[in-house]
């Protein structure tokens, strides 16, 4: 029996493991051909290298035995070309194509020593927390959606637990509750709440910065009354300067109206000044004229020189160039007596010259008289004394008296010769 009974255990054994066998290998084939899960046929290419024969025809040589017959040659040199069939082999390179296993596409294997492809792949990944779960196909967070879990679920759109206010967060929501409430424990309902109030925090910060706003203002107002009184104190000043300075010039004014006698005197004088002055220009006046004479008188007399002269040079050169008794008495004398007159005429003209000058310094020094007598004229009238204008009158006289002097020498001058005279006759 117990024989029996081990023969049966190695019986159903052997049975089971045949039947799991089978079952592997049911279950391990794709498209019948493959082993593992997620498992897909792909094609594989590579370049393989392939023999094969090949015929050719080669040309070979052999002796020609039958015309060394014939020409009886021996041994036998000549040859024959013919033709042999040959066969080679050939390498030549294949390209070759071969179904190998692969992970299905979106799948792919934990390790390369296994068979199956149990790994979901998603390309672009799962974002915000998400699961890849399948070829492409992500399980999201909570408040997550899409197919990469990058949509994020607006939880405020629709119903939510929030009593006033619903903030949309990413992946989430918050509650909040408008003024006047604050948010309560559970984080959905709200509570009134005076402090949280606006105007009740504005007024309560109002009440506390109170005293620190009227120190301030009590700072400012001391400021400014002390930049009032500055600016009063200095304004005060300022008309203090100003009555100091009018009362200074009232001083000068009652100073100076202490001498208007004496100035009402001097006007006097003044006026017989400016008659004299009158007088004075009157009298340059005729005494540029007399230079301007002077000037004329002596240039005439030196063209007259020059004329004479060369008459009498043109007379001598006659006179020598006659013949003796051709030379008349009359005529020498007549000579004799031209230069005579030149002699006395060149010492006229050196007479006047000097006298010229002479009378040109005299111009000068009654010019200086008159830009001094115009210098007085344009003075103030008080700070001219009395004994100044008797000063003026004395110069004016001489001035006159300069005058007089040079009239009387442009008289003596009346030898201005004729342009139209004649010296000689040919």
């Amino acid at each position: 029996m117990e024989h029996l009974f081990l023969a049966d255990v190695r019986f159903w054994r052997i049975g089971i493991v045949s039947l799991l066998l089978v079952q592997l290998a049911l279950l391990s084939t794709v498209n019948g051909q493959y082993k593992g899960r997620n498992v897909c046929a792909r094609n594989k290419y590579s370049v393989r290298p392939v023999h094969q024969r090949q015929t050719f025809r080669r040309a070979v040589e052999t002796p020609d035995l039958k015309r060394c017959a014939l020409e009886r040659e021996d041994p036998c040199n000549r040859t024959t070309i013919g033709y042999k069939t040959m066969t080679r082999t050939v390498v030549r390179m294949r390209l070759h194509r071969e179904k190998v296993p692969g992970c299905c596409p979106g799948w792919k294997k934990r390790s390369p020593y296994d068979i199956s492809c149990l790994i979901p792949e998603c390309s672009r990944g799962c974002l915000n927390g998400g699961r890849c779960v399948g070829p492409e196909s992500c399980m999201c967070a909570e408040g997550y959606m899409g197919r990469y879990c990058h949509v994020d679920i607006d939880e405020c759109a629709g119903k939510n637990e929030c009593q006033q206010k619903c903030i949309n967060r990413p992946g989430t929501y918050e509650c909040a509750c408008v003024d006047g409430f604050s948010l309560a424990e559970d984080q959905t309902s709200c509570d009134l709440c005076l402090s949280c109030n606006k105007e009740f925090q504005d007024l309560q910060a109002e009440v506390v910065s109170m005293p620190e706003k009227m120190e301030q203002r009590a700072e400012e107002t001391r400021r400014n009354t002390q930049a009032d009184m500055m600016q009063e104190i200095k304004r005060q000043a300022e008309t203090f300067e100003k009555l100091q300075s009018q009362y200074e010039a009232i001083v000068v004014i009652q100073k100076q109206m202490a001498v208007i006698p004496e100035i009402n005197a001097r006007l006097d004088n003044l006026t017989e000044l400016r008659t004299e002055v009158h007088e004075l220009r009157a009298l340059e006046t005729q005494v540029r004229s007399l230079e301007d004479k002077l000037e004329d008188g002596l240039a005439s007399l030196k063209n007259s020189d020059t004329d004479l002269s060369a008459a009498l040079q043109l007379a001598v050169q006659r006179w020598e160039g006659r013949a003796p008794e051709n030379q008349s008495p009359n005529y020498g004398s007549a000579l004799d007596r031209l230069l005579e007159k030149q002699d006395r005429m060149q010492a006229k003209i050196e007479y006047l010259e000097e006298e010229t000058e002479k009378a040109r310094a005299d111009l000068a020094s009654a010019r200086t008289y008159y830009m001094h007598a115009s210098r007085q004229r344009t003075a103030v009238a008080t700070t001219q004394q009395p004994d100044t204008y008797s000063d003026t009158a004395f110069q004016l006289a001489s001035l006159s008296k300069q005058i007089s002097l040079l009239e009387e020498k442009m008289a003596e001058c009346q030898c201005k010769p004729n342009p139209d005279q004649v010296y000689y006759k040919k």
